[in-house]
């Protein structure tokens, strides 16, 4: 399985990613092409970000994303939380709108503590990201972000759309 890269160029269509959040009913899919935006402006691949987003909360409409809009599930602490969230919840910021979190989710995997600190890539992210102390299986974290990753990358080249 291949480890995909933070950031890089789309491996998933802007249709692709509409529809992705629309399948799973995602408050966030009517924002689609605003978020597929965001993503391409911090350089990060549309796809990670969608799939981080599906498995933390099936695309907001499970568990605490629900009540924060918060896309990564970003949580309080040291450098973690970035500056837009507007509160917290548990141990989750609170965003006004999808979006500012999902700029929030951008701006902390390119930034110092990730991206700048050699964690590029999907695999090297998770066991940060979604530690083994919080009852994560980061590995397998990994492993399901990035099947659903290549998944979308192979619907797309066969819709010849990237």
């Amino acid at each position: 399985m291949r480890d995909y890269p933070i950031q890089g160029s789309p491996t998933i269509s802007r249709r692709l990613f509409r529809q992705a959040l629309e399948n799973r009913d995602s408050p966030a899919a009517p924002l689609a092409d605003e978020a597929y935006n965001i993503c391409v402006a911090w350089g990060v691949n549309p796809a990670v970000a969608l799939a981080f987003f599906i498995h933390e909360s099936n695309a907001g409409t499970k568990g605490a994303a629900v009540r924060t809009k918060n896309w990564g599930n970003l949580r309080r602490g040291p450098g973690q939380l970035r500056e837009a969230h507007t509160g917290v919840s548990g141990a989750f910021g609170v965003y006004a709108s999808w979006l500012v979190s999902l700029n929030d989710f951008c701006k902390l995997l390119t930034g110092p503590l990730y991206a700048k600190q050699g964690l590029t890539t999907v695999s090297k992210v998770t066991p940060k990201y979604a530690p083994a102390a919080d009852r994560n299986n980061p590995a397998v974290y990994a492993a399901v972000v990035n099947q659903m990753i290549s998944q979308w990358e192979l619907l797309t080249k066969r819709e010849g759309s990237v």
